[in-house]
């Protein structure tokens, strides 16, 4: 193993510069938006300095397990949370480090997944290095891939190999094949080529390794020494439509114009593969599939994938011996949606099939049929995510730049009412019957409060005024009414902290009279309320989800909802805003906590053993719940404010 790289993991240089935004590689571009977004960094670049000293001390030390594994995964963790926060040199002293773990010759196959994992984390953004800064010598990674081979191949093997070990190598090569030396093709060539014979015993495995190891793409200035040598010998054509089409290319693959697609080429091979992916999508065992290909060639070429769906799923309707096409044609509409509903230079007929596509669907909201729901509300979830449900039917007489088919467009979402309406009466319907079992009700934070919770919590206190004349307090089968009622309690407590403030005493009282309940689901109901109360009270979360930063109050003259329909959002003009707890809702928090954490406590204390299995798990319940809800709140074990712990 190399010294050299893992010394060198730990910057001794105390004149180092300090880490700034930019020189790191790539942070996750979501955190600057986030509210104490300079603790944020900080705690980034302190947690990295940890990750680097420990995993560097696990090899110094000579102690892979477990040190290596759990360093190893609070890596990969960083990485999820603050994206690339270290910079070029970090990164590829990292990159180094895992290769020379690989270099230990007697390292556990649970190790050798680790690597695999980890260096396709740290090398999957390939625009960040180039192969100036980074060379790999394919052989290493061969060394493991016929060992892992080996053993999987043979029944009597005495070593047991991770599950999916095999999995992480083909995709950790796929990542490091791009920094394989400029020989190393004709390398790989060399020595699978005497058994490239199609009737030998080594042929299959031969073709496997060749499309694991063999590199995709590599600089315009090294195709002699990559493709052009193998295409005589194995005859392969690879063609890159999205990496051709990028506006920043990526530094290893720059086709020279001779070689590059042409439109007719793009027409030509999606008319080529549509049909076959229109006929699967009925077969139950690919259906899944054929929508993930219609996903893909609708983003190529929408004009010819859009309208044939569209058409598929009209005929549908009436077809009532095979209700199962249906279901199948939504789900593949699903994946297509964004391409139905934006406008693009080269096609915006798609816009005009959204209000039929969604009055159409409305049937398919039908609880005898459990699929067509599912998926229908799928559809439509996906649908006006993408779209503003705005009547721009006046837009016609007001602007003079529409084109024909924004014109159609606006003139149909005077549908928009008529759709809500139908809509929100099949919900609603849907709610009714099934009110015994709702478990998720959500509205507007302040007026869906101001309207229910007080009808609620006066249904509960009703319910409990009778408590013990109806004996609700010790009966454990419980009350399906008062269950409702506590549900809807605990969903309407996800609002806004300060929305809640005013409804505190109201709150309060309604868990002093139903904490000891002990039927399952009133005790759970109740304690999911705790739950959500105190997060609601005391975390930080985004009090607006919407992306877009468009003022849709604007006339129709200043701005147009259509034109903003499925387009993405930029990500620098983002104004999200957040809820940050007051000193009023920590109070509130802190009040419930005293008040019914501590009273918990007592009891398991001082009646445990008196106390039968229901009370007991009631208790321990409630305590979970809140204990879940509130630990935001709470100090580290190692923080000052903690001294005698």
């Amino acid at each position: 193993m190399d010294d050299y790289s893992i010394e060198s993991m730990r910057d001794t240089n105390a004149d180092a510069q300090e880490t700034s935004d930019y020189n790191l590689q790539k942070p996750n571009i979501y955190n600057k938006y986030l509210p104490f977004y300079k603790s944020i960094k900080r705690h980034a670049s302190d947690l990295f300095e940890e990750i680097r000293e420990n995993l560097s001390r696990t090899i110094q030390l000579g102690e892979l397990r477990p040190g290596f594994a759990v360093w190893s995964n609070e890596l990969k963790r960083f990485i999820s949370l603050y994206g690339f926060y270290f910079t070029k040199d970090d990164h590829l002293k990292l990159i180094n480090f895992y290769l020379s773990i690989l270099s230990i010759t007697d390292l556990s196959y649970s190790d050798v997944e680790i690597c695999f994992d980890t260096l396709f984390d740290l090398m999957r953004k390939t625009s960040m290095i180039t192969r100036d800064d980074l060379i790999i010598d394919w052989r290493l990674l061969y060394r493991w891939a016929q060992l892992i081979h080996d053993l999987h191949n043979k029944t009597s093997a005495l070593v047991a190999l991770p599950k999916n070990i095999d999995v992480s190598l083909f995709w950790c090569v796929r990542c490091c094949s791009p920094y394989f030396s400029a020989t190393a093709t004709q390398e790989i060539l060399d020595q699978f080529r005497p058994q490239l014979c199609p009737y030998g015993q080594y042929f299959l495995d031969t073709i496997k390794m060749f499309e694991i190891f063999l590199p995709l793409t590599v600089p315009p200035n090294l195709h002699s020494q990559g493709f052009n040598c193998r295409m005589d010998a194995i005859g392969i054509i690879y063609r890159e439509f999205r990496s051709e089409r990028k506006v920043r290319p990526f530094w290893f693959f720059i086709p020279h114009e001779t070689c590059r697609l042409t439109e007719q080429d793009t027409i030509d091979f999606v008319n080529c593969i549509k049909e076959y992916a229109f006929i699967s999508i009925f077969n139950k065992d690919h259906n899944k599939e054929a929508a993930e290909a219609c996903q893909y060639l609708s983003m190529l070429l929408p004009e010819l994938i859009v309208p044939s769906l569209v058409e598929q799923l009209f005929s549908s309707l009436d077809n009532m011996t095979e209700p199962h096409r249906f279901t199948s044609i939504i789900s593949c509409l699903t994946r297509v949606a964004r391409q139905i509903v934006r406008q693009t230079p080269s096609y915006s007929e798609g816009q005009i099939y959204v209000l039929p596509l969604l009055m159409s669907v409305l049937p398919g909201i039908d609880l005898n049929d459990f699929q067509k729901i599912t998926v229908t509300l799928e559809f439509l979830d996906t649908i006006l995510k993408l779209i503003t449900c705005v009547d721009c039917s006046s837009a016609v007489h007001i602007r003079t730049d529409l084109t024909d088919i924004e014109k159609e467009v606006c003139l149909s979402t005077v549908q928009f009412e008529d759709f809500i309406t139908e809509l929100l009466h099949r919900i609603f319907q849907m709610i009714e019957i099934l009110s015994t079992e709702l478990s998720d009700v959500k509205g507007n934070p302040i007026e869906t409060l101001k309207y229910f919770l007080p009808k609620t919590c006066e249904s509960i206190e009703n319910i409990m005024d009778h408590a013990d004349s109806s004996g609700l307090l010790i009966d454990h089968k419980g009350d399906i009414e008062l269950n409702w009622y506590l549900i809807l309690f605990a969903e309407f407590l996800r609002a806004r902290g300060d929305t809640l403030l005013i409804y505190k005493q109201m709150i309060m009282s309604i868990f002093h009279r139903c904490i000891y309940l002990i039927h399952k689901d009133s005790y759970e109901a109740v304690a999911s309320a705790a739950k959500h109360l105190l997060k609601s009270l005391s975390h930080v979360y985004p009090m607006e989800y919407q992306l877009t930063v468009e003022n849709f109050d604007e006339p129709f003259v200043n701005f147009l909802p259509i034109r903003a329909w499925g387009q993405a959002a930029d990500f620098d003009n983002l104004q999200i805003q957040f809820h940050i707890p007051n000193e009023n809702e920590i109070d509130f928090a802190c009040e419930f906590v005293e008040t019914f954490l501590y009273l918990e406590l007592r009891l398991l204390n001082e009646k445990c053993l008196k106390m039968s299995n229901n009370e007991r798990l009631r208790s321990l319940t409630f305590i979970h719940h809140i204990a879940i809800g509130c630990f935001r709140m709470v100090p580290h074990v190692d923080s000052e404010k903690l001294p005698n712990l």
